[in-house]
């Protein structure tokens, strides 16, 4: 062993079990094509992404004048990875992509050697435990670690024969079928629920349509400075309409971003504590909430109560759904992120939390809130005045009730379909991570 820490350690321990295994640089390369598209200033570049959600993924399109240096090449079944997020799964296949794509020149491009091995068996295994394992080891660096195309290449992986790279990919795609059709019927039912819930509320949502890309407009008729948002067509104040129950602004019936005494409470009184991550986009729900001293959160974060809605208000989390109606909160207190815009109905209005937070996760609203944005690239915000102005349909308290009673068995039913799915993929990586690590040189002579 040349030396002597924790991952060391690690890796030494997974390499004398596992004696068979051989390094990742047998099968792949890293590859450094670069392209200088300055050099071309009229030319639009499609660029890609990786995330730990979608993998790679199309970006944007961007001018060559925009760009201030060189840029990585991508082609169809290459791999490329963000060399500080590798660990948390930014890593992914490229897809069948345009003959000119583009990734930043921080990520670290690789492609398979030759025909030994298959694209969609290594997508495969670069999602496995064992080799996200390997890659936290192989990580270099003293305070922000990461993973070059070279680190990776000392990875142990399985010597796999095409044979039985075959069977792990059918495999994997049969059980991964079966899951993507549970979590397709899952979004059928919420989508055929929602759909109900707009007819029977007589809600109507406005087309999001845009101008042509060379329009004309009189000063006077200008919304917001700024030509993306004034190539909107649409009016904030006509976003939602109803055909059967009046509409008023949302800061008529609800405050945005209310106040809160909390003189009452001690240093060392519980309260409950909710993080951005603690809300899940899929539920719109609390899930995952932590308890903290008021003490230790009277300063710096957002105040609510019970039955206050938060909603995200920076991307990508609004965007995903981030919003939850607060409930069982410990002293009836909770703090959270900055990022979360909190809306209190008002108490001369019988609006249940239910029914507004229903209306502010929309998919509609929640695009139509992206015009609105304002600060920087990646860390856009939408301001309490969109909240503030959206039109809110005004429903008698007993419709409120009988159609969220039939939204929540909708969301029920939904949510045992997603967790069909998701234990589904657990069942395939769990297989198939057990599978990897029981192949050795014997099993493949064998075959």
């Amino acid at each position: 062993m040349a030396r002597w820490d924790h991952k060391t350690a690690i890796a030494a321990s997974f390499r004398e079990q596992h004696p068979d295994f051989v390094p990742f640089g047998e099968f792949v390369e890293e590859c450094t094509e670069i392209v200088r598209p300055f050099e071309e200033p009229e030319k639009e570049w499609p660029v890609y992404g990786v995330n730990n959600q979608s993998g790679v993924f199309f970006s944007h399109w961007q001018r060559g004048e925009q760009f201030n240096s060189s840029y990585k090449r991508i082609k169809k079944d290459w791999f490329f990875h963000n060399p500080t997020r590798v660990n948390v799964g930014s890593i992914g296949r490229v897809p069948e992509v345009e003959s000119e794509a583009l990734t930043s020149p921080e990520y670290q491009v690789w492609r398979l050697k030759d025909n030994e091995w298959f694209p969609e068996f290594v997508e495969i295994l670069i999602k496995m435990p064992f080799f996200n394992e390997l890659v936290q080891v192989h990580r270099v660096g003293a305070v922000k670690q990461r993973l070059y195309a070279q680190n990776m290449m000392d990875i142990p992986v399985p010597p796999c024969t095409r044979s039985q790279q075959e069977k792990i990919v059918a495999r994997w795609q049969s059980l991964n079928a079966e899951a993507d059709l549970a979590q397709y019927e899952a979004e059928t039912i919420e989508n055929n629920a929602l759909r109900w819930f707009l007819k029977e509320s007589g809600i109507v949502i406005a087309d999001l349509n845009s101008r042509p890309r060379t329009f004309a407009m009189s000063f006077n008729d200008l919304g917001r400075w700024g030509v993306a948002f004034n190539r909107q067509k649409w009016s904030l104040s006509t976003l939602l309409t109803s055909s059967l129950f009046p509409i008023r602004p949302l800061s008529e019936v609800a405050e945005v971003n209310p106040g809160l005494s909390l003189s009452s409470l001690s240093n060392d009184a519980e309260v409950t504590f909710v993080p951005m991550e603690a809300v899940s986009d899929y539920s719109g729900e609390i899930v995952t909430p932590s308890v903290k001293t008021y003490g230790e959160v009277s300063q710096g974060y957002t105040k609510f109560q019970n039955e206050d809605i938060l909603w995200a208000k920076i991307t990508p989390c609004m965007q995903n759904g981030k919003s939850a109606v607060a409930s069982s909160l410990i002293n009836g207190v909770g703090f959270g992120s900055t990022e979360f815009h909190v809306v209190r109905i008002k108490a001369t209005f019988e609006l249940l939390p239910e029914y507004v937070w229903l209306i502010l996760r929309l998919p509609e609203v929640r695009k139509a809130a992206t015009r609105y944005f304002i600060g920087s690239a990646g860390q856009q915000r939408v301001p309490a005045d969109f909240l503030e102005e959206l039109p809110i349909p005004i429903l008698p308290k007993e419709i409120q009730v009988k159609l969220l009673s039939k939204i929540a068995s909708a969301r029920e039913t939904a949510a045992r379909k997603r967790q069909i799915a998701k234990e589904l993929r657990e069942t395939a990586k769990d297989e198939i991570n057990a599978t990897l690590l029981g192949i050795s040189s014997t099993s493949t002579k064998e075959e």
